[in-house]
């Protein structure tokens, strides 16, 4: 499913307007966006949680030269689902 398909489905079903409906939804990427980049968790209750995470420096290996390379630490989003959705996606 695509952003567009997620937007058309919700304009359907709430009887909102496909223009509403793809502001709704830009607000709140933008937010959850917002969230992650200063560092502060996000949870959506029956749904899951976006984290952020800080990734450790670390020592690899340059393949050809057989040198090795330092990795610098990075910021990654993590998703965590809840329970609830977990449950609803192994149900059978």
């Amino acid at each position: 499913m695509t952003k567009l398909d997620l937007i058309e489905k919700t304009s359907d079903t709430s009887g909102l307007s496909i223009k509403e409906c793809r502001g709704v939804l830009d607000h709140l990427l933008h937010h959850i966006q917002h969230a992650m980049i200063i560092g502060e968790p996000m949870y959506l209750r029956g749904f899951g949680t976006f984290k952020p995470i800080v990734k450790k420096e670390k020592i690899g290996q340059n393949i050809t030269a057989r040198t090795p390379v330092i990795i610098p630490a990075k910021n990654f989003p993590k998703f965590i689902p809840s329970a609830y959705l977990l449950h609803k996606m192994n149900k059978k």
